[in-house]
């Protein structure tokens, strides 16, 4: 495969990610990246939703043109991954393609514009 999932710091996508997004940056446990051919694809962290739970807040950014097709396979082996570091991933979404890509994923609706992944 052309695709690579690494650990990052903050200091490591503020090349590519707006610096707005900084405090989610900060605050995720891990922060991750994909590589496809050399250029990133993705930015991806979790946030704690609280200091004694065991859930938290799944994010992702994109660039304007992702190889769909690399980042769906690498989708499927994070996931189960983060997984073992949450008991839950809960996903804010509003934008129907990406709510049908994540229930593809095995994520379960949960309220309106709210999916969460469960640890099985």
């Amino acid at each position: 495969m052309n695709g690579q999932v690494y650990s990052a710091t903050p200091e490591q996508v503020v090349q590519w990610i707006d610096p707005e997004a900084t405090p989610w940056i900060e605050a995720s446990r891990p922060l991750l990246v994909g590589i496809y051919k050399g250029e990133c694809g993705c930015i991806l962290g979790t946030i704690p939703a609280s200091i004694l739970g065991d859930s938290a807040y799944l994010w992702l950014w994109t660039p304007p043109v992702v190889p769909k097709i690399a980042f769906g396979r690498h989708a499927k082996q994070v996931i189960p991954k983060l997984l073992t570091l949450y008991s839950e991933l809960i996903c804010n979404c509003f934008n129907p393609d990406s709510a049908r890509w994540l229930r593809s994923l095995g994520a379960i609706d949960i309220g309106p514009n709210l999916l969460v992944f469960r640890r099985k």
